[in-house]
């Protein structure tokens, strides 16, 4: 699977290399880590400007445990998914 940005939720499997670029802001809901495989792992998302402006980041606990993240809507213009240990990302806007 690559990574798609024309559907809702958007889907992460990959690390990308640039700014998702998807031309207009998105009021992001939800993210679901779906399956990170083993615990002590990472994913990073980032607002596309710099590494170090991190819109969230997650730990896997548990080995296989698909975690939940609820963002109240927040809008973003951007965003980079420089680390993705494992796993799939769905984020609802």
């Amino acid at each position: 699977m690559a990574n798609d940005f024309t559907v809702n939720p958007i889907i992460v499997d990959t690390e990308m290399v640039a700014n998702a670029s998807i031309g207009r802001p998105i009021r992001v809901k939800r993210i679901i880590w779906f399956n990170p495989t083993t615990a002590g792992q990472l994913f990073n998302i980032g607002d596309g400007s710099t590494a170090a402006n991190v819109l969230l980041t997650g730990r896997a606990e548990v080995n296989a445990q698909s975690q939940v993240f609820d963002l109240g809507r927040q809008i973003w213009k951007d965003f980079l998914v420089d680390d993705l240990d494992s796993g799939t990302l769905y984020i609802y806007y």
